[in-house]
């Protein structure tokens, strides 16, 4: 373990030392981002229960075979296991996950590969509703931050992984999610709650008239995820007569949660821009070090299931930017106070301190010798990371405060994961 956390150290100096070269990277504004709009696997792991180690009548220098879940004893003791128990050749039920059919398990190596490529769901938690337009006559209908919720977001993930005979290995891993954007209305003159766009002009309006003016308000969100992580792996010995394994690993990670909300307004005023916006983004760059355990147990008729846990603590570069104007990029001006005259646009970056944890429940269905499928549900959570709605301002002339990032947000991310895997 003490080597294992060595090596830990060492890699978190290493990218300690990279990190601020990857921090001159520039975040593209917002403005930038939804010109489109307008023209409108963590799974658990690989094979957590074959962590690659011995036969229990196998010598040291004798490996078993590939397989994914349950490693197949070596040759000369290929018949069934009597139902998993005790003293039976590779400690699990060997009749009911290959049918006593050797097939390709039987090959001596001195490690093995697994690749794993999983299809994802997840939803997301939102952050407390924030009031953008309302019709006064009508108070049932308004216009909210999250009227327009992405509900189910698909990804990807894949993951390889090695592990030694002595069930010590390594693995990276990725997975993404890549929602469209989405967007919700409201028409019949609404009037905006943000009443702090009255000390922003544009054109000689101030900005909340452009909006009251309008017949129809619209809110756009997007959001992206990607996730790569690296760890060593390192086993915890087996339990259950060999049928249930337990591993434990550290390593790295690197979390990407890039946010942007619109809220628009669209009229054909003569007087008024045809096209107006005020957009908010927030990006977060999460990288740290995280520890974490998981575990597999093999059951009859060639099920299993595996559980998993992972907790860290990471950095967290946070780069925001908001705006208000015209369709053409034209900009609003601050109306009054100390800022009078400048810009409303603005961009800001700092560093702060986020926490994650992960759960992983799966279950899994030995296909044949080397394949498996899987299917489980996973729960992330962070805590200390910028969302874009939480950077609308109470006043709209404190440019200070408008370039102020707030970073106590969190995001909780849900959903189930599906694939297959194989060991080679």
């Amino acid at each position: 373990m003490r080597q294992l956390f060595s090596r830990g150290l060492a890699i978190a100096a290493s990218l300690a030392f990279l990190s601020p070269a990857m921090a001159q990277q520039t975040y593209d504004p917002i403005s930038t981002r939804y010109n489109s709009v307008l023209s409108d696997i963590n799974s658990t792991p690989a094979r957590a229960i074959g962590f690659f180690r011995p036969s229990q009548d196998a010598t040291p220098s004798t490996l078993v075979g590939p397989a994914p879940v349950a490693p197949a004893p070596v040759a000369s003791t290929l018949a069934p296991a009597n139902n998993g128990e005790c003293g039976t050749a590779g400690g699990c039920d060997y009749g009911n996950y290959f049918d006593g059919n050797a097939e390709s398990c039987a090959p001596a190596r001195s490690a093995n590969w697994v690749g794993g490529v999983y299809g994802l769901a997840f939803r997301r938690d939102y952050e407390d509703d924030k009031g953008l337009s309302a019709i006064p006559s009508n108070l049932s209908q308004y216009l909210n931050s999250t009227s327009a919720k992405m509900g189910t977001m698909g990804g990807l993930e894949a993951v390889l992984a090695r592990r030694g005979c002595d069930g010590n290995g390594f693995e990276v891993r990725y997975w993404g999610l890549y929602p469209d954007t989405t967007d919700a209305g409201l028409a019949g003159s609404p009037y905006t709650n943000l009443t702090g766009l009255s000390q922003v002009e544009f054109g000689g309006f101030p900005v909340s008239q452009i909006y009251n003016g309008s017949a129809t308000h619209f809110v756009y969100r997007d959001n992206t995820i990607h996730n790569f992580e690296f760890n060593l792996l390192r086993s915890l010995g087996t339990t259950d007569c060999g049928k249930r394994n337990w591993e434990w690993l550290a390593g790295f990670r690197y979390l990407s949660f890039d946010e942007s909300l619109r809220y628009a307004t669209f009229t054909q005023n003569a007087n008024y821009p045809p096209n107006f916006f005020y957009d908010n983004c927030a990006h977060n760059d999460l990288f740290g070090f995280q520890v974490g355990a998981r575990s597999e147990r093999c059951l009859k008729n060639r099920f299993g299931y595996q559980f998993g846990t992972k907790i860290g603590i990471y950095g967290n570069h946070i780069e925001a930017c908001q705006s208000i104007h015209d369709g053409n990029q034209a900009f609003a001006e601050i109306s009054s106070g100390p800022y009078a005259a400048r810009d409303y646009a603005f961009e800001s970056s700092k560093d702060d301190v986020s926490m994650m944890g992960e759960l992983n429940l799966g279950l899994t269905y030995q296909l044949k010798c080397n394949w498996r499928a899987i299917a489980g549900y996973r729960v992330l959570g962070v805590s200390g990371i910028a969302l874009a709605p939480d950077q609308i301002p109470i006043n709209f002339t404190d440019a200070q405060d408008i370039a102020r990032i707030k970073s106590n947000g969190s995001l909780i991310l849900h959903g189930s994961y599906f694939g297959v895997e194989r060991s080679f």
